[in-house]
């Protein structure tokens, strides 16, 4: 494949319709959001769950330093130019299937 081609072009030739369109910015979803490897992890998660307004908007959080969020695709764009955040990124979260990945056996 040429590297000037594009999306459109390979599109056409398979007969396929290729959109890239961002959602809204005020759309919700998941998204996991990856701490820079330098930034304190307390003072990080304090920063994030400020920025995404408040921890129930938290759905998993890791000392590694990934977290899940939910919010604004609009908002998730903003959180990729901040310095302390290494990756953001959209995620899928079947909610039914991790409570129960979560639940202890009876």
């Amino acid at each position: 494949m040429a590297g000037d081609e594009s999306l459109g072009d390979v599109g056409d030739r398979f007969g396929a319709t290729v959109d890239v369109a961002r959602p809204p910015p005020d759309d919700a979803g998941f998204f996991l959001v990856k701490r820079h490897p330098e930034a304190d992890h307390e003072a990080f998660r304090t920063w994030l769950l400020s920025a995404v307004g408040g921890v129930d908007r938290l759905l998993l959080g890791h000392p590694d330093g990934l977290f899940v969020v939910h919010t604004t695709f609009g908002r998730a764009e903003t959180l990729r130019g901040e310095p302390y955040v290494s990756h953001v990124g959209g995620v899928n979260v079947d909610i039914e299937r991790l409570r129960q990945a979560l639940t202890p056996p009876e």
